[in-house]
């Protein structure tokens, strides 16, 4: 782990909306829910992890609960939490099932500023005190257009037109700022891509490990 101060945030502020008003994060992967799988995973490695959330039902789960402010989008979410920020913050997504091994190189890897994510998905993001003027340029610039996620936050930080079409690049292994994800770490947005999680953990024998 970098010497440097570090804050990890787990952002958990959505509106429940896609799950037939149940919570994705609260969804259980064997003997513990996705939220808590992120924040087992963080403090096994040294950090204490705070939960950006509004909603009662995750603080009363979270080791620690920060509530933001606004949260109509993530770019939003993650604006409100300034004052969080450290040396080194690194940003997670509550809804995220990270693997064993991209959760130990988000927390490792050390460099100014990097998302971490596939062609479909961004999946983390990690910044150090030397590129937030960079990274608060580029929330302004986000927050103004639709989407504010952080596929519109990244190409903000790149400096790529700002389009509600345009998602992430095809093939994103040499672009700037990027560590591209190749495991089967996935974000879950709908019951389909729950269960195909749920089995995967289970095939490669991490259901409440990793």
């Amino acid at each position: 782990m970098s010497e440097l101060n570090t804050t990890v945030l787990i952002l958990c502020a959505g509106k429940a909306e896609r799950f037939n008003g149940h919570f994705k994060q609260l969804s259980t992967l064997g003997k513990e829910s996705i939220l808590g799988r992120i924040q087992r995973q963080v403090q096994t490695r040294g950090l204490q992890p705070i939960t950006v959330t509004h909603h009662m039902d995750l603080k009363r789960v979270s080791v620690q609960w920060f509530e933001p402010e606004e949260y109509e989008c993530t770019v939003d979410t993650l604006s409100n939490t300034r004052s969080l920020w450290a040396e080194r913050t690194v940003v997670l997504l509550g809804d995220v099932v990270y693997s064993r091994a991209v959760m130990d190189y988000i927390l490792h890897f050390d460099r100014d500023l990097v998302f971490y994510g596939d062609k479909w998905e961004i999946y983390a993001l990690a910044f150090r005190k030397e590129s937030w003027f960079i990274l608060n340029d580029a929330i302004l610039e986000a927050k103004e257009h639709y989407p504010g996620k952080f596929g519109t936050l990244y190409n903000a930080v790149c400096g790529n037109e700002l389009d509600k079409n345009r998602g992430l690049l095809y093939e994103m292994r040499d672009a700037p700022y990027w560590i591209y994800v190749l495991d089967w770490t996935r974000d879950v947005d709908s019951f389909s891509q729950y269960k195909t999680a749920l089995l995967e953990l289970v095939g490669c024998g991490m259901l409440d490990g990793g």
